[in-house]
Formats: structure tokens, C-alpha cells, sequence
């Protein structure tokens, strides 16, 4: 979703038990949640179910979703604007 110059992007956290799940990006082997930008007509439960999916393979489904909101913008170093927005999984 893109509002006035500022992208929307989802950064997901999933915890499974005390572990949680992150990513070594493969750019610059710096650690991340997994995320990215959310598309035209996605809400934040798609855009964080699909991205999950692109980036790790993994299948959840919207029960594991335990909380998300809208986040807080940013400029990123190259003068984008994104809007973060966590969204919080937990696997039993």
C-alpha cells in the first residue's frame, strides 16, 4: 500500500516456544525479521502471511496471527518513506 510518498511495509515476529525466527539476509549477512512491502489491497495479515511464505517456505495460517499494528514512518538512507508495521505470530 503506498500513502503520499510513504510505502507500507510488514516486519513479522514469530515466536515458537522462547525461540523466535530470523533471517541473515544475503546482501550484506546483516539479521532480520522477515518482511517487506505490502501490495495494493493487501491488508497487514496477507502481506505478513505471503512475505512469511516467500522468504521461508513456511505455511501459517491467520489463527497463529496474535497481534499487529500500524507502525511508525521512517526515511530510509536513499530518502524513502516506509511505515513499519509489526505483526506477531506464535506457533504451539
Amino acid at each position: 500500500m503506498k500513502e503520499k510518498d510513504t510505502f507500507d511495509v510488514v516486519q513479522t515476529i514469530v515466536k515458537s516456544g522462547e525461540d523466535f525466527l530470523i533471517a541473515q539476509r544475503s546482501d550484506d549477512d546483516l539479521w532480520e525479521f522477515m518482511g517487506g512491502k505490502i501490495k495494493e489491497g493487501e491488508d497487514l495479515r496477507e502481506a505478513a502471511l505471503r512475505e512469511l511464505n516467500e522468504e521461508t517456505d513456511l505455511e501459517l495460517k491467520e489463527e497463529d496471527l496474535k497481534n499487529f499494528r500500524r507502525g511508525d514512518s521512517y526515511r530510509s538512507s536513499k530518502d524513502e518513506r516506509f511505515r513499519l508495521n509489526p505483526v506477531f505470530f506464535e506457533l504451539e
